[in-house]
């Protein structure tokens, strides 16, 4: 630590915020600058909290930025009390009332000691068994519970260092130093008014030592940090011909004031590798805690990225719409980077404080649909999976248009309305400009779908592949809509298999899907668009080929 005369020549400066960038998952991109008066040693006292790898600073000239800690005493506007009386009652002098069944004196009278406080992080206290800390060992397992793990002794922080415990006061006077048994005391009494006192402790502090400045310049600092955050939203309006699409954001604040900071919603799925590191320049770090979050592997079963429920990772993130189809690749044309900037002006927010805003609105042409789909129920190798507690497929009424933005729609909320009442709410993907999204409003009760498989009784062959033995299955099967509306629908139908389509009514369209690109069995995907009358049904069947393992 410097000494106070270094300290005394540090210029004091306070970072203005010129720009973030808001990502969905708590990381925000912060811009800061501060202006310079010459060559000299600059001291920030709100430090900040940056990720590993992310800090920069640039200037006319070198600068070197250290992380070190300054003593500086504060003294609070009202007594605190801890309910410790050692610390409490530190310094006054005080009269103790014994209890009648002490067996000693009934009073006893003397200063309290104050308890010294060490002078800061020199001189040990930190944990230097760094090669222990693995991702299953002592320090990496703390950090699964999502909280950085930090070795910290009562010393780092300036606290009193604990000699006798809450059992005992210890009290000073002309024979020395004498311990009370707590217990057996009945009352306390201080002499004096209580006046709040002179809190000395150790703060964190940035020191910029800029070498070449003139006068005016400015340093700029930028880093990735955690504390703000933007969750979008967005409402449908349903009209007899287009629908009217409104995106809201919301920004929450836990970060620090912000006066006009330029703003912007980012977009995307932020790849940040060390995004559950801190850097060794955030305060209270040491190497013990940095090793402890490097060795943790994100995206882990108990990783930082894994937090939360899968519904919260959706929405804290991006899951791209999987309705993309290879027809809407000449009128979905994205930026070549996937990382959008939505610009919404200088913002104004005091820590703690959230807004709410219309972001952006347009229209768009739709079709009112019926849409269900019948998952595979047979795994890679073909067998059939038992699984006795699963539903029939479910059919949902659903819009289906087109991303009528110039910028994507992201993971997010949607609710639905019409003729001004609430309709449904559900979950829209990351959609590019211009993509096909399906939109779930509720579920069509009114429209019954049935599916059944069954193996047909054939010869049987077997073949072998990779000196796997497997035997080829003949597979048929049904499905059945009813429509009991008193209007005609739209219907979307799909229908997952493995194997090999050999016949099916209707012309579905089909198409692989991307699990199944390297398994024995093809992973297939049928779709019908299907016109369902008025109180009417349609009746589809299909067979396909599967090989079974042995």
């Amino acid at each position: 630590m410097f000494s106070g005369a270094h300290a005394a020549t540090e210029r004091v400066v306070a970072p203005e915020i010129d720009s973030v960038g808001l990502f969905k998952n708590g990381v925000v991109m912060v811009r800061a600058s501060f202006r310079l008066d010459g060559p000299g040693t600059y001291r920030w006292d709100d430090v900040p909290s940056p990720i590993h790898g992310t800090f920069q600073v640039t200037a006319r000239g070198p600068v070197r930025t250290t992380a070190s800690h300054r003593r500086v005493e504060t003294t609070p506007e009202r007594e605190q009390a801890t309910g410790d009386p050692q610390r409490d009652l530190a310094g006054k002098n005080v009269r103790l009332r014994m209890k009648a069944d002490s067996g000693g004196r009934a009073e006893v009278a003397g200063r309290v000691w104050e308890v010294p406080t060490p002078e800061g992080p020199e001189g040990g206290g930190w944990d230097r068994d760094y090669a222990s800390m693995t991702p299953g060992g002592h320090h990496g397992g703390a950090m699964f519970s999502g909280v950085p793990w930090m070795h910290r002794e009562s010393g780092r922080e300036g606290a009193p260092v604990r000699v006798a415990g809450a059992d005992f006061l210890i009290l000073e006077n002309e024979d020395g130093r004498e311990y009370v048994d707590l217990g057996s005391v009945a009352v306390i009494s201080a002499e004096g008014p209580f006046k709040p006192r002179a809190v000395a402790e150790d703060r964190p502090v940035l020191l910029f030592e800029v070498e070449e400045a003139e006068p005016g310049d400015r340093v700029d600092v930028f880093y990735l940090t955690r504390g703000m955050a933007w969750m979008p939203s967005y409402t449908v309006e349903i009209g007899e011909e287009r629908a009217r699409i409104r995106q809201t954001g919301m920004v929450r604040n836990e970060l620090q004031d912000v006066d006009g900071a330029v703003a912007s919603l980012v977009s995307g799925f932020p790849h940040i590798r060390f995004g559950h590191v801190d850097s060794p320049l955030s305060p209270g770090a040491d190497l013990s805690g940095f090793f402890a979050q490097a060795l943790q592997m994100p995206g882990r079963r108990g990783g930082s990225s894994t937090r939360g429920d899968v519904t919260s990772q959706m929405i804290a993130f991006n899951v791209a719409s999987a309705e993309a189809m290879p027809g809407d690749a000449a009128d979905a044309l994205a930026d070549g980077v996937d990382m959008h900037f939505l610009d919404i002006g200088p913002l104004r927010l005091a820590a703690g404080e959230t807004m709410a805003m219309e972001v952006a609105a347009a229209e768009a042409d739709y079709e009112r649909v019926v849409e269900w789909k019948a998952e595979d129920r047979r795994d890679a190798f073909g067998r059939h999976r038992n699984q006795p507690d699963e539903t029939g497929p479910e059919a949902w009424d659903a819009l289906r248009l087109r991303n009528p933005f110039d910028f994507p729609i992201t993971t997010a909320p949607v609710q639905f309305h019409e003729d001004g009442k609430f309709r449904g709410q559900g979950q829209t993907h990351f959609v590019n400009p211009g993509q096909r999204m399906n939109l779930r409003v509720n579920k069509a009760l009114s429209v019954t779908v049935r599916h059944h498989e069954v193996e047909e009784e054939i010869e049987r062959q077997h073949v072998r592949i990779g000196g796997t033995s497997y035997r080829v299955s003949r597979v048929s099967g049904t499905l059945e809509v009813a429509n009991h509306r008193s209007e005609a629908l739209t219907m979307i139908a799909g229908v997952e298999f493995s194997g090999k389509l050999t016949e099916a009514e209707g012309d579905p369209q089909t198409r692989l899907r991307a699990e199944g690109v390297w398994s024995v069995n093809p992973r297939r995907e049928m779709e019908w668009r299907l016109d369902v009358p008025a109180g009417g049904s349609v009746t589809l069947e299909y067979s396909y080929e599967v090989m079974v393992r042995r």
